[in-house]
């Protein structure tokens, strides 16, 4: 994996979960589907980086609908 890429992405998971304690669905879906693409990138190229961007996505609004 690209560490130039990896770091940043590790930086944005690291922040979703303060981010996702007190803000919407909407919030958990961008900071989800950010960092969801940042690591698809980086391991898939662009490709990679539109999977993971949906999937980060919906991971990032559950997340931040249960809260």
């Amino acid at each position: 994996m690209k560490t130039r890429l990896l770091t940043p992405a590790l930086l944005i998971l690291s922040l979703a979960g303060s981010v996702h304690a007190g803000t919407s669905t909407a919030i958990g879906g961008a900071v989800g589907g950010a960092a969801g693409a940042v690591i698809g990138e980086a391991v898939g190229g662009r490709e990679g980086a539109i999977i993971g961007g949906a999937i980060g996505g919906g991971v990032g609004a559950a997340a931040g609908y249960e809260n």
